[in-house]
């Protein structure tokens, strides 16, 4: 991949269910096709995200040649999916180290969340094209 993607990119944690359920959902919400989505553990990641960037534990978006993580990630992705979620910015009131801290408990806790077992589906081929290896 020669220099940043036209489109913002969404990294992710490929291995957590939790994860993929909501990058599966994200894909779904997104009508208007913003974003990509790529899982940290890729080669997209590899050859876009600075190593340290690639923590499973994290979201990483990618924005141009901006990186967001954590909360921020979050809260900017939600917002490209349309102009009702954009309301989801309020929280960008509340301090980083707060939401951040947030996210990380959540982060950290995951696999609770998740139900365990091969439950995986599939994007269809129109939600496909928009993962990235």
């Amino acid at each position: 991949m020669n220099g940043p993607p036209e489109k913002p990119v969404l990294f992710f944690d490929g291995e957590c269910g939790l994860c993929n359920g909501v990058t599966r959902w994200l894909l779904e919400q997104d009508r208007e096709k913003r974003l990509l989505f790529a899982p940290l553990q890729g080669l997209t990641a590899k050859a876009l995200l600075p190593e340290a960037l690639r923590d499973p534990q994290s979201v990483v978006l990618l924005y141009g040649d901006v990186i967001h993580t954590r909360s921020e990630a979050v809260l900017r992705t939600v917002s490209m999916l349309g102009k009702g979620w954009r309301i989801l910015l309020v929280f960008r009131v509340v301090p980083q180290s707060l939401r951040d801290g947030l996210y990380r408990l959540v982060a950290r806790h995951r696999a609770k969340l998740t139900s365990r077992g091969g439950n995986c589906r599939l994007p269809g081929e129109d939600l496909g094209a928009r993962l990235l290896p």
